[in-house]
């Protein structure tokens, strides 16, 4: 009886020595799946972010190079005048030019005429091509003035100035 229980004994240790092994032969595997997909993916979404990043960049680039490309175009436009037009004391062909040209956010155009001295009169128009006798808003005026200081100075040594390139700086700072 005693050899009976001592096989039955080794049976079942046998028996579960092999679910034993059965079940490390399953778990090893699949925790090493585990481990190598919870790697990917974290690779993934690190890879993920970084997409995201240059997909926004590249847009907002493509935004800045179209809006950038509709107001140097309507500037360009705006500028198109001739020494002529600019001589004449009617403003009626002023007034026409600037309504043709106006564009989605310009509330103003104005035209400065230079005398030897770099003083000279300011001609004002509403963004509708409209004369006008001056800017309302404080804040308009004083940026006319202050686009105007350097070239009244240009103005008043009588001397030329070279164009300068329009430049956009696309690096990131």
């Amino acid at each position: 009886m005693h050899l009976g229980s001592l096989n039955e004994a080794g049976a079942t240790r046998a028996r579960r020595l092999r679910h034993l092994l059965i079940a490390a032969a399953i778990a090893v595997p699949l925790v090493t799946l585990l481990a190598l997909e919870f790697r990917t993916l974290s690779k993934l979404e690190g890879t993920a972010a970084i997409a995201q990043r240059m997909s926004l960049r590249s847009y907002g680039k493509a935004v800045v190079r179209h809006v950038d490309e509709l107001y140097q175009g309507k500037a360009r436009e705006a500028l198109a005048l001739s020494a002529q037009d600019l001589r004449e004391s009617d403003t009626a062909r002023l007034e026409r030019h600037f309504a043709r040209v106006g564009a989605p956010g310009v509330r103003h155009f104005f035209i400065a005429r230079f005398a030897p001295d770099g003083s000279g009169p300011l001609a004002f128009f509403d963004a509708d091509g409209r004369a006008l006798a001056a800017p309302a808003d404080a804040n308009a005026l004083r940026a006319v003035n202050v686009a105007l200081a350097p070239w009244r100075v240009v103005a008043a040594d009588r001397s030329a100035l070279a164009a300068a390139p329009t430049e956009a700086n696309e690096s990131d700072p």
